[in-house]
């Protein structure tokens, strides 16, 4: 008779440790007489958070076991994103400072778990799972760019409104 392997999953991938992530972007601009800032961001983003594994659980027929384990599992989740955003051009000396507020829609295209985690005993377990994801995550930024003739510096900051965990009622 055929036996299925056993599943391994994180039970909550979402971790709040950052991971290294990237975003290239493209940036169309308009500024006016006012020196007021128009455009719009098309941009392609992997995005990787990380968790700590700190105990592994294991359900056989009829008991379910814990052991103290420890591992991590990182969550990447990629995303096609728009940002329409409005801003403001400041000048000082020879440095442009652009102040940008805007959203970004961002479409996930991809959301895939993989954590390794290894008991006290040696006994060793990982994950690779596709999770499930929001279609749209809706996210407010704002960003500071400072410009000396072409070389410039952009620092960004956005912060995520979907819920990527609505099962049980929980917020991620």
């Amino acid at each position: 008779p055929f036996i299925p392997a056993p599943t391994t999953f994180t039970e909550n991938p979402y971790g709040n440790k950052s991971e290294f992530s990237y975003a290239l972007e493209l940036q169309f601009q308009r500024i006016n007489k006012r020196e007021n800032i128009y455009g719009l961001g098309l941009a392609f983003e992997v995005l990787t958070s990380k968790v700590t594994i700190n105990k592994v659980g294991v359900s056989g027929d009829p008991a379910y076991l814990e052991y103290a384990a420890t591992g991590t599992t990182k969550l990447r989740n990629t995303f096609i994103t728009l940002n329409p955003f409005v801003g403001h051009r400041f000048l000082a000396n020879k440095i442009t400072f652009d102040v940008l507020a805007g959203f970004d829609a961002a479409l996930c295209l991809a959301s895939r778990e993989s954590g390794n985690a290894i008991t006290n005993n040696k006994e060793k377990f990982t994950t690779e799972n596709s999770i499930s994801k929001p279609s749209i995550d809706i996210r407010p930024r704002v960003q500071l760019k400072m410009q000396v003739n072409k070389w410039g510096f952009l620092a960004g900051y956005s912060i995520g409104l979907t819920n990527y965990q609505t099962q049980n009622n929980s917020k991620a």
